[in-house]
């Protein structure tokens, strides 16, 4: 550890997943390399999903600092970064997404608090790049139907949060973790593939006797969907893993009660987003949302075995989840769809930055 003024900096690995990304890495790995924590204590990682944009050879040229891992394949956000925990050497590990900017104390805010609660996760808070004043992250709860819910998403950076404060889940953005810590948990699930993994490693976390906790002084500055190929898009692909592992958050995570309320409210959910999608005439998330509900009948066997491994291996009553303070009520799902709809359709047509 390197001694400072209050408190020893441990080594940190930053792992960064790409697929496709090379235009955001520039900015990325440019904040990166002007943050204010010591270089011989810090690994910049970056992981590649198999990327056809010359993205590895460019990061070579240009980047000879960052550690490289090519895989031979698309491993998804879970089997992507998974990879990448096993190569790295520090003491902590930051997942970070590659479309993003972060300040220059971003990492030094997260260890302070990481170092205060050891056995905790800790997650910024994460801006829109091209808006800087709202919110993409500002804390976060779940919700009963498997989703996670972002507080103040899409609002003005009004403070909500400007004291660390336990939340229920990461986000996967940016999130530091002990290494022996992530792997006690179980790593990311690499069924999930993408979407909602997070809130999947959240709830476990919780049950497992471990934190989360949200660090609002480390901030960044977020394009979203840079990570998975699809920049500010909505994806059918990004429609399915969604849907799919929605339910298998409930499968897995929930007591036996809120397992047959979560049920019930998904399907008048997503017969809700059937019907509308099918109006829009948008097929391709119709046969998106019918292929999720397929995928989860055949992998059900599987899915109520990762059940079984969590009821045995979790050190918590499934009570310590559901509090006021961690699920989302009816109405702030409501409010939360409204917002998000209004946001997307005003705000979100041109982000990216190359």
């Amino acid at each position: 550890m390197v001694k400072t003024e209050n408190y020893s900096l441990p080594s940190v690995s930053v792992i960064i997943l790409n697929y496709n990304g090379k235009k955001y890495l520039d900015g990325c790995l440019t904040s990166l390399d002007k943050i204010d924590y010591p270089k011989n204590m810090l690994e910049i990682i970056l992981v590649d999903n198999f990327s056809s944009d010359g993205s590895v050879d460019y990061v070579r040229k240009n980047y000879s600092w960052v550690k490289l891992l090519p895989l031979d394949q698309n491993y998804g956000f879970t089997g992507g970064n998974n990879n990448g925990v096993k190569i790295a050497t520090g003491e902590y590990i930051v997942f970070l997404n590659n479309d993003v900017l972060v300040d220059k104390n971003w990492l030094t805010e997260l260890i302070k608090v990481a170092l205060s609660f050891p056995n905790a996760v800790v997650t910024s808070k994460s801006l829109f790049i091209d808006k800087p004043e709202i919110i993409d992250h500002g804390g976060s709860k779940a919700t009963f139907i498997g989703r996670g819910f972002c507080i103040n998403f899409g609002r003005k950076d009004d403070k909500y949060y400007t004291k660390p404060k336990f939340i229920i889940q990461p986000y996967g953005a940016s999130m530091l973790i002990k290494k022996d810590v992530f792997e006690s948990i179980g790593k990311f699930d690499e069924a999930y593939f993408t979407s909602l993994e997070d809130t999947d490693f959240g709830l476990r976390t919780w049950l497992y006797g471990y934190q989360v906790i949200y660090a609002p002084a480390s901030v960044f500055y977020h394009v979203g969907g840079g990570t998975g190929g699809w920049g500010s898009r909505v994806s059918t692909s990004m429609v399915f893993h969604a849907a799919k592992n929605s339910y298998m958050n409930i499968l897995k995570n929930y007591d036996l009660k809120h397992v047959i309320q979560g049920i019930i409210l998904s399907l008048i959910y997503y017969i809700f987003i059937f019907i509308s999608s099918i109006k829009r005439r948008r097929r391709n998330e119709v046969k998106a949302i019918f292929q999720a509900h397929i995928w989860i009948l055949k992998n059900l066997r599987s899915i109520l075995h990762k059940r079984s491994e969590i009821r045995t291996n979790k050190t918590k009553p499934y009570s310590i989840l559901f509090t006021s303070s961690f699920f989302a009520s009816l109405q702030e799902m409501i409010n939360e769809y409204s917002q998000i709809q209004r946001f997307h359709m005003t705000n979100c047509s041109q982000r990216s930055y190359g």
